[in-house]
């Protein structure tokens, strides 16, 4: 049986005045990107429910398919007949991709999406429902294209996910910053005899997610957390705020980049731990090229590589350790014997 892994069915409606509303999506893979038109009408709204396990589709609506050109579809019709196509929702979407033209993610749109990682969004965002990603726990990554000083939705997304969240701005593909915000966890504790409730925030993660002004990213607001999460984050978190800044500087001025420096240069190790296991070999080149990983902490890394199995970086280390650390030349030591 062929499996066509860009054959996509999207059941939408249409908003008059607006667009079109993306209802369903069935494929055969967990990592869509969503078009920017349905039968030439722009995709402006994720409707409710709509990656959930259950989806709520109305009793009209308009269903498109989309793949190469004509003659693929039909081909795709005869070998690979509907029941190759997965609904794209609950524990089966991994990654997304939302178009440029979207202007709205609806209420409980990723209700339950417990296996999404990783979203991509653009910067015309402007609305997002309550608890749209309710139970995302695996939610770590948002890909926002546009550049660090743009105007953005993002900050609304922000307040709906408390978990380890990192924030990366792009254009054409490149990114240009990243931000890390901690997780952050609410508790609420009745005050007797009047039954109020006060409210507890415990972690830096929710100052992080308020250092927008207007929807802009503020980096000077965000540096002045730091110092306080020093006393209140572990240290991996501490590592990927520092590391994020310092190879995405964007208007970093120069004391938090001191700040961010000696923290990394005293506690990088974890950093470098994390990313063995992610077999990242590209940040752990630069994290030692920026001078971050010490003699004795890329021999740590190497023997870390090798027993983890991961001979391509422990190669890639050894081979790039002796740019790091050149070897001394020898020093030719005379006594007075010698004459």
């Amino acid at each position: 049986m062929v499996i066509c892994m860009d054959w996509y069915q999207y059941d939408w409606e249409m908003v008059p005045g607006e667009g079109a509303r993306l209802l369903r999506v069935r494929g055969p893979h967990p990592c869509p990107a969503l078009p920017e038109q349905l039968d030439g009408v722009p995709l402006r709204e994720l409707g409710d429910y709509c990656f959930a396990p259950q989806g709520r589709l109305p009793e009209h609506f308009n269903t498109t398919e989309t793949g190469k050109d004509e003659h693929d579809l039909s081909r795709h019709t005869r070998n690979c007949p509907e029941t190759c196509l997965r609904d794209i929702g609950g524990s089966y979407l991994e990654r997304l991709v939302l178009p440029d033209s979207l202007r709205r993610i609806g209420t409980y749109a990723f209700y339950n999406c417990k296996r999404l990682s990783s979203l991509t969004i653009g910067k015309r965002l402007t609305d997002i429902g309550s608890d749209a990603f309710m139970n995302c726990h695996r939610l770590r990554e948002i890909h926002l294209r546009a550049a660090p000083k743009e105007k953005t939705g993002v900050r609304l997304m922000l307040a709906q996910i408390s978990q380890d969240l990192e924030v990366w701005f792009e254009t054409e593909g490149a990114p240009l910053a990243a931000l890390f915000f901690p997780e952050y966890h609410e508790t609420y504790d009745e005050i007797a005899p009047a039954h109020l409730f006060g409210r507890h925030i415990v972690g830096e993660g929710f100052r992080a997610r308020q250092c927008f002004d207007e929807g802009v990213a503020d980096f000077r607001q965000y540096d002045m957390i730091f110092p306080k999460a020093c006393a209140e984050e572990e240290q991996e978190t501490l590592c990927a705020i520092a590391w994020d800044r310092l190879r995405y500087p964007m208007e970093l001025e120069e004391k938090p980049r001191q700040i961010y420096t000696d923290y990394l240069k005293g506690h990088s190790v974890s950093l470098q731990e994390r990313l063995v296991r992610e077999r990242d070999s590209g940040q752990l080149m630069l994290l030692g090229d920026m001078g971050f990983i010490a003699r004795e902490e890329a021999e740590s890394c190497i023997r870390l590589a090798s027993s983890a199995g991961w001979a391509k970086g422990a190669a890639e280390l050894m081979r790039v350790k002796s740019r790091w650390f050149p070897p001394q030349e020898a020093v030719t030591r005379y006594t007075f014997d010698d004459f």
